[in-house]
C-alpha cells in the first residue's frame, strides 16, 4: 500500500527509544507498509535486520557525516515495492488510521503533508498491542501540542510523480519548505492532512547538529539548505491547496489568508517577463488593493477575482 522511508540518526541514548517507537509504529499500520530504513549511522543496519525491514546503506553524506536526501530519494523510489511513497523523519509515531486516510486521496499525484504533534517520550511503546497503542494515542490527544505550520516533518507523494530533490542535509531546515514549493511549481495538489492524523513527534534537543547557533539548530548545513531552496521559494503548510477533516473528505482551502497567499506568490509559481511581467505587477497590486479594503468586498466575489486574474497572468 505505501512505502515508508526514513533516514535514522544513530540508535543511541534517547534517539534509539525514539526511532524504535517510530518504527514498530509503522509497521503496526494496517494494511502492512514497507519500510526503508537509509543510512549507515550506527545501529541502522541492526535495526532493518531486527524489525526485517529493507535497508539501504550507501547514502552519500556532506562533510559533516550527515546523509544527503536526494540520495535516499532517488534510491528508495528505484526499490520500493509501492506506488506510494511517504518520507518521515525517524522519530514520528503514525497513528493507527493512517493508511485508511490517506488512501482518501484520490489525485492520480499529490503531496500529502501536515502538521506534527510534539510529545516528551522516554519510554519504548508496544504498538503491536492494541490497547497499549490506544492509550498512548489517548494520552497524545491530551498532552501533545500542534507544532507550527511552517515546519513539515513527513511527505506522500507517488513513486518518480515528484521534482528531484536538490541535495539538501536531512534534519536541517528548509529542505521541507520546498517540498510544498516544488509541488506547487509542478501543479500538484497539495493536501494538508493533520485534521485526520495525529503524528506524534517525540521532543528531542538539536545537540547532533554541529556548529550551530546559540539557541537553535540553525548553522552551516541549514544556511547551505536555505541556499538551494531561496528565501523567497519558502512555502509551508499555509500554501496547500487542499485538505482532509476529520471524515476524510477532502476539502479545497478557501479563506482570506489563502487568497492574501495565492496573490502574494503569483510571480513565484507564474513567473513572466516583458509585458507579461508588467501585466502580472499591476494584476498583484490591484488584487492586494482589493485585499486590504476585503471587509466591503463580499467574499465569493473576491475569491472568483483572484481565481480569475490569477488564471490570465
Amino acid at each position: 500500500m505505501i512505502t515508508i522511508f526514513t533516514i535514522p540518526k544513530p540508535f543511541i541514548g534517547l534517539d534509539e527509544i525514539h526511532q524504535r517507537n517510530a518504527i514498530q509504529s509503522w509497521l503496526a499500520l494496517r494494511p502492512e507498509c514497507e519500510v526503508i530504513l537509509c543510512g549507515n549511522d550506527q545501529g541502522v543496519a541492526e535495526a532493518a535486520k531486527e524489525y526485517g525491514v529493507v535497508h539501504i546503506p550507501e547514502i552519500p553524506v556532506n562533510e559533516f557525516g550527515t546523509p544527503y536526501l536526494d540520495a535516499a530519494f532517488q534510491r528508495a523510489q528505484q526499490i520500493a515495492q509501492n506506488d506510494l511513497m511517504c518520507y518521515v523523519n525517524a522519530d514520528i509515531i503514525f497513528p493507527p488510521n493512517l493508511v485508511e486516510s490517506i488512501s482518501s486521496i484520490l489525485f492520480q499525484k499529490f503531496l500529502g503533508v501536515g502538521r506534527r504533534f510534539n510529545l516528551d517520550v522516554e519510554y519504548l511503546v508496544d504498538f503491536q498491542d492494541q490497547e497499549t497503542s490506544q492509550a498512548f494515542f489517548d494520552l497524545a490527544k491530551e498532552k501533545a501540542s500542534e507544532f507550527i505550520m511552517g515546519a513539515s516533518d513527513y511527505f506522500f507523494f507517488r513513486k518518480n510523480g515528484f521534482a528531484d530533490l536538490p541535495p539538501f542535509a536531512v534534519g536541517r531546515p528548509y529542505w521541507d519548505n520546498w517540498m510544498i514549493y516544488a509541488a506547487r511549481k509542478m501543479g500538484l495538489p497539495v493536501v494538508d492532512v493533520t485534521k485526520p492524523i495525529l503524528s506524534v513527534h517525540q521532543n528531542h534537543d538539536h545537540s547532533h547538529v554541529q556548529q550551530v547557533r546559540k539557541g537553535s539548530y540553525y548553522g552551516p548545513e541549514g544556511d547551505r539548505n536555505l541556499e538551494y531552496l531561496g528565501i523567497e521559494n519558502a512555502f509551508a503548510l499555509y500554501d496547500a491547496t487542499h485538505f482532509l477533516d476529520s471524515e476524510n473528505v477532502i476539502h479545497k482551502v478557501k479563506g482570506e489568508e489563502y487568497l492574501k497567499r495565492k496573490i502574494r506568490t503569483m510571480p513565484i509559481l507564474k513567473p513572466r517577463t516583458g509585458l507579461c511581467r508588467n501585466w502580472q505587477n499591476f494584476v498583484q497590486k490591484f488584487l492586494m488593493f482589493l485585499y486590504f479594503r476585503r471587509e466591503k468586498i463580499p467574499y465569493r466575489l473576491f475569491e472568483s477575482l483572484v481565481n480569475f486574474f490569477y488564471k490570465f497572468t
